[in-house]
């Protein structure tokens, strides 16, 4: 079957589009991963949950992103080009994905990074403006209360104490119920 060269520059750019697209979306993804406080890289001393958490949440991203692309690339074929997938549509789709993370993507990760890091300052100082009142109340009020609680807990234990297993079996063999028995 005969394919015109304006049907298949069209199918081209259509795909480098949808590169371009799904560049945003993964993007969107990084962003994602950022907001919940996902580390870049590799650090040792993050927690063992949080990598799980990020670890996690990466896996359910790429799986996402990994079905977008081949549905886009089936997509694209099946509509433009009746079903036939050519060499070009995955190739122009890469063109389209490298020349967004060269060029807009820095550019949007620099700012989402730079987004983030404030809304994450901003959350600290709210949170330390709620949590000082609760702290000074909790100080003031609850641990003290509890303190005294604890405190007389363990003077009536002091009062009487618990006498231990092998006391209460003499005592129990010592009983007048066994002597009738006998």
């Amino acid at each position: 079957m005969e394919i015109s060269q304006k049907l298949l520059c069209l199918l081209f750019l259509v795909a480098t589009a949808s590169g371009f697209g799904l560049g945003v979306v993964y993007d969107l993804f990084t962003i994602t991963r950022m907001l919940v406080g996902c580390p870049q890289g590799q650090i040792p001393h993050a927690s063992a949950k949080k990598w799980r958490v990020c670890h996690l949440l990466l896996f359910v991203e790429d799986m996402i992103f990994a079905l977008l692309w081949g549905c886009t690339t089936i997509l694209i074929g099946y509509l433009l080009n009746h079903g036939q997938v050519r060499w070009m549509v995955p190739v122009g789709m890469g063109c389209g994905f490298f020349v967004y993370m060269v060029t807009l993507g820095r550019l949007v990760r620099h700012v989402a990074t730079w987004v983030v890091n404030l809304v994450h300052r901003i959350l600290n100082i709210l949170w330390r403006w709620v949590a000082t009142p609760v702290r000074w109340f909790y100080r003031k009020t609850i641990r003290p209360a509890i303190q005294s609680i604890q405190a007389k807990r363990q003077a009536r234990a002091n009062q009487n104490p618990q006498p231990c297993e092998s006391e209460t079996a003499d005592v129990m063999s010592d009983s007048p119920a066994d002597d009738r028995n006998t």
